[in-house]
């Protein structure tokens, strides 16, 4: 194998490595593998239209994610092979399929505070084996606020969450997010008073 950087020293870097494609495929795989790097997926989602019996309009959630894909899915056919089986697609909704590459081992995800009552249909919706799978978790603490009306700390919101989470036996890590300029507006106002 030739290397097209001849220049040695301490200081000399190999810029490109042509017999790559040479190589066996278990060690390609296993480079490919160590160009992943966790992800904090944010998932979002957006109202569509289907119509049911009667031609009755129904709204449902169908879940998206406008992270990039990991690289190694997007350089090649012999990256994205290596490294697809990382990256099932996960979080389907009651009436949409999955459509989020997501590794259950490496990304966090990561729910906003404008996802409401999808909280509980996303999670709810998880299979056991991604469910067991799921190790970390990232949730805005603004997430329950203002769901149920006579709850308006978030109190019951957060319980019933809890009750889910628990059925989670895989998760490891679980955060929570706060909003810095709120916290420092509710402080602010609390000063002034």
């Amino acid at each position: 194998m030739r290397w097209r950087n001849r220049s040695t020293g301490p200081d000399s870097v190999l810029t490109e490595f042509h017999p790559f494609t040479r190589l066996p495929i278990e060690l390609r795989y296993t480079i490919w593998h160590l160009t992943l790097q966790p992800r904090v997926v944010e998932i979002e989602f957006q109202w569509k239209e289907r119509y049911g019996i009667n031609n009755e309009d129904k709204l449902y959630a169908s879940y998206y994610s406008r992270i990039p894909l990991p690289v190694a899915l997007k350089v090649c056919r012999d990256s994205r092979n290596a490294v697809l089986p990382f990256y099932p697609l996960c979080f389907a909704s009651f009436l949409s399929r999955p459509k989020i590459r997501f590794n259950l081992f490496f990304d966090t995800l990561y729910i906003d505070d404008t996802f409401g009552k999808h909280l509980f249909e996303l999670l709810g919706n998880l299979n056991p084996i991604k469910m067991a799978g799921l190790q970390n978790m990232a949730i805005s603490d603004l997430a329950g606020s203002n769901y149920y009306e006579d709850d308006d700390k978030g109190h019951k919101y957060w319980a019933r969450l809890g009750t889910l989470i628990e059925k989670i036996f895989g998760l490891k890590n679980i955060l929570t997010v706060h909003s810095l300029p709120s916290i420092l507006r509710h402080n602010y106002m609390a000063a002034m008073k």
